[in-house]
């Protein structure tokens, strides 16, 4: 069992005041003893981890589409994160029956987690798959024992490696230890030469690529992250290997996302190298070999003393500073900032290896076995049952909570999370929170019981005593662990220095409502807040402001959780089928996320709901490439075939202008800055060269039409919108692409006779680099004209330059 040790995962330690629980391997019990009218609805699904709060919930109920056809117990199955799809391959070493074609061939199946299908592919049986998984941009990674990587989109598609379609991501980047991967064909990737004898042993994909270790004790990496945008494949040797100590288990220390810190160490990074992947590897002595993904430098930590055997199962944090290690039945919890022991061993009561082992958020691991359900293990001993026991599960751990897929006929997807912090001050039995008494003064408002202004009242008169307590409880409120709780961002309503006591209470009801599932919960905290932003007076205005919020900062906070929630209610659905959080969300980066849903969206084609959503959050940048991304596919559909050129420029242009389309401006709607030169190249790619010279005419940059335009032999075109531009530099360019790609002598000087004003710029161009060794470009051309004067010019300059 874990015994308490100082410093160790503060956001794991929460101590309720009020009730202490043990369990024991059963279902656990539900919190059914609510004290305030506020505490009932939401703690009667609070389960206890120890005196942490945890929650479970069905976010897609029973029966999901996709089971009438599917054994989830027959099939390898791999979840993407942030509510992304589910791949499903066949297991070949489970013996099934098949019929119809699926005797000779099997198929990949992607399954969004409302289990509706979304693409399949066709898979060659025989394939014996070491790894699968996900990339951060929802491309399908699957790593064969031959040495074969295999690339699909989540619709199904193959694609490059990498994640593009044209083969950014190629393997042909700078290479290490002898060699690179060589294509074997479109999607596919071969580590080893062809007819090697080489094996992959061990694999993993993480967010930005994969690791793939050969019999040969040799790291294939593939780095497609921002610092490789163009992908980087190389091998690294894991020195630390050999026969005597054999590698038993594989996992990855990923490099913090941009913003995941959250302070802490004052915001140190989560391993001991910075932003660079680690691979770990558990070896048969019981030690573990840590390899630099970057220098490829191996460290070796001897954990004889600690461990009773080979770590046979890894799972790192999804801040990667801790990694909890399986072996011999003991589950045990490392810190990789020197892979000391932070917690004793957890007997799990079985030396079985658990079919399924992750994270839940930052709070929790969970472990699987077929035959004994799900444990919930917490950092003291602790531990919740799930009697899952027999059915087939997945496990899909995420920054803030765990996915569950569960099989059979009351197969269903479910979300495992800790209770946040912003809801369990609400609704903790006995709470007098300042957030607690604002929703149980709106409940009581809702009932005309005049309750709701005694609460308002002392929330108020808390404030003005608020400096002093704040004061006096900073010293005592920190914590003895230097490692930040994961709900810290999830204010409590306590208040903290100068701040308003009302105003923690809205923030606690505003997160609280980002944090709710269900629709009426949601609806619930944000008619608190709203009650309590009534109450909002002149002097609590002008304390906001000094603090530097202004006036306007709460009535936005609120119009923005309320937009966001109503985008996330949306992407729920099951037609959608992306149960994502709010926590989720805000882990994309890229305008807040919303910048990496927009683009998830897109690999779904959900270009409307795309769109509305860049109307909604006003996403200007994001819009465009939208609007983009749907003309390439709107030209590439069935229903463009059967349109001609005119209407298709029609129709496109028609979209894009509704789009942009705003009652304060009805005509001046479009854009001058959304580029045609993507949707040109399409048209021109599916054969419409006139349309896509059309489309080009609306280019707003002279450089990308003239460069389409060259690239599609429009050398005519090309040469007068360069001369249009006004750009020296583009038009030289213009002229010399012309030249060197003409097809003959007489179409260049056809061209030329077109353009005058090119004869001029041609002419200064090689005047200017005249030799004496030999006749310029231009007497060829002049004598071809019949400009015997100027060809002449050129002799008497070329005869007056030689040396006698």
């Amino acid at each position: 069992m874990f015994f308490r040790c100082g410093g160790l995962l503060p956001h794991l330690s929460t101590r309720a005041t009020h009730r202490t629980y043990n369990y024991s391997m059963v279902a656990p019990p539900r919190i059914h003893h609510a004290v305030d009218d506020n505490t009932g609805e939401e703690e009667e699904e609070w389960q206890l981890l120890g005196d942490v709060p945890f929650r479970k919930w069905a976010c897609y109920p029973a029966p999901l589409p996709c089971w009438d056809s599917l054994a989830l117990e027959d099939h390898i199955v791999v979840g993407a994160a942030n509510g992304g799809p589910l791949a499903v391959l066949r297991n070949e070493k489970r013996q099934v029956m098949m019929t119809g074609a699926e005797r000779l061939a099997g198929f990949l199946r992607i399954y969004s987690s409302a289990g509706v299908l979304l693409g399949q592919a066709p898979w060659e049986l025989g394939r014996k798959v070491v790894s699968m998984g996900w990339t951060e941009a929802e491309a399908l990674v699957i790593i064969s024992e031959t040495g074969h990587v295999y690339w699909y989109t989540l619709l199904g598609q193959k694609m490059e490696q990498g994640g593009g379609s044209s083969g950014s991501g190629s393997s042909s980047g700078s290479s290490r230890g002898g060699g690179q991967g060589a294509r074997g064909g479109e999607g596919i990737t071969r580590l080893f030469a062809e007819g090697s004898p080489r094996r992959v042993i061990q694999a993993q994909v993480w967010l930005n690529g994969y690791v793939a270790l050969a019999d040969d004790y040799t790291l294939h990496i593939y780095d497609g992250s921002r610092a490789n945008p163009e992908g980087r494949l190389y091998r690294l040797p894991a020195s630390g290997l050999s026969g005597q100590r054999s590698p038993t288990s594989l996992a990855l220390l990923q490099p913090p996302l941009g913003g995941e810190e959250e302070g802490g160490n004052g915001g140190a990074s989560s391993n001991s190298s910075g932003d660079v992947l680690q691979i770990l590897l558990g070896t048969s002595d019981n030690s573990l070999l840590v390899v630099d993904g970057a220098r490829g430098t191996s460290e070796v930590y001897n954990l004889q003393s600690t461990l009773p055997g080979p770590v046979v199962k890894m799972s790192v944090s999804p801040d990667s500073r801790f990694v909890g290690c399986f072996a011999e039945g003991l589950l045990t919890v490392y810190a990789t900032s020197n892979y000391s022991k932070v917690l004793d061993p957890f007997d799990a009561g079985t030396s079985q290896v658990p079919a399924a082992m992750g994270w839940c958020g930052k709070d929790a691991l969970i472990l699987y076995w077929k035959a004994m359900g799900l444990l919930v293990v917490g950092p003291y001993g602790d531990f919740l049952h799930f009697p899952y026991a027999g059915e087939p599960l997945v496990l899909i751990p995420e920054v803030d909570c765990c996915r569950l897929w569960t099989g059979g006929r009351e197969g269903k997807c479910e979300v495992l999370q800790r209770v946040p912090a912003a809801t369990e001050s609400i609704h903790r039995i006995g709470s007098t929170e300042p957030a607690a008494m604002l929703y149980d003064a709106m409940e009581a408002f809702e009932k005309g019981d005049p309750k709701a202004d005694e609460n308002i009242r002392s929330i108020l008169a808390s404030s003005s005593s608020s400096k002093t307590s704040a004061v006096a409880g900073e010293g005592s409120s920190s914590s003895s662990s230097s490692f930040p709780s994961s709900s810290s961002s999830f204010a409590s309503g306590s208040g903290g220095g100068e701040k308003s006591q009302l105003h923690g209470a809205i923030q606690a009801c505003l997160r609280a409502a980002l944090a709710a599932w269900d629709a009426q919960r949601q609806k619930k905290y944000l008619h608190a807040a709203s009650y309590g932003k009534s109450f909002y007076d002149d002097e609590e205005q002008q304390q906001s402001g000094r603090e530097g919020r202004g006036e306007e900062g709460e009535p936005n906070e609120f119009v923005d959780v309320c937009r966001k929630l109503r985008v996330l209610n949306h992407l729920r659905r099951s037609d959608v089928g992306i149960p994502l959080t709010a926590g989720q969300l805000g882990n994309g980066g890229r305008e807040g996320g919303w910048g990496a849903l927009i683009d998830r969206l897109l690999l779904r084609r959900q270009y409307f709901l795309a769109l509305k959503v860049c109307d909604y959050m006003s996403c200007t940048r994001e819009k465009e490439k939208v609007l983009v991304q749907w003309a390439c596919a709107y030209l590439q559909s069935r229903h463009a075939i059967v349109c001609t050129d005119k209407e298709l420029r029609d129709e496109i242009r028609r979209k894009v202008n509704s789009a942009f389309l705003t009652p304060s401006s009805p005509r001046s709607s479009h854009p001058p800055y959304l580029s045609y030169a993507a949707i040109a190249r399409t048209a021109d790619q599916v054969g419409r060269r006139g349309l896509a010279t059309m489309l080009l005419t609306f280019e707003p940059s002279p450089s990308s039409q003239v460069d389409l335009l060259l690239e599609m032999g429009e050398f005519n075109l090309a040469l007068h919108q360069s001369l249009l531009s006004n750009d020296l530099d583009l038009a030289y360019r213009a002229l010399l692409y012309v030249e060197a790609h003409k097809p003959s002598q007489e179409t260049f000087l056809r061209l030329l006779s077109l353009h005058p004003m090119s004869l001029q710029l041609l002419k200064v161009y090689y005047r200017s680099r005249m030799t004496r060794e030999e006749r310029t470009p231009w007497f060829n051309v002049s004598l071809a004209r019949g400009d015997l004067m100027e060809a002449g010019t050129i002799l008497a300059f070329q005869a007056y330059a030689q040396e006698r």
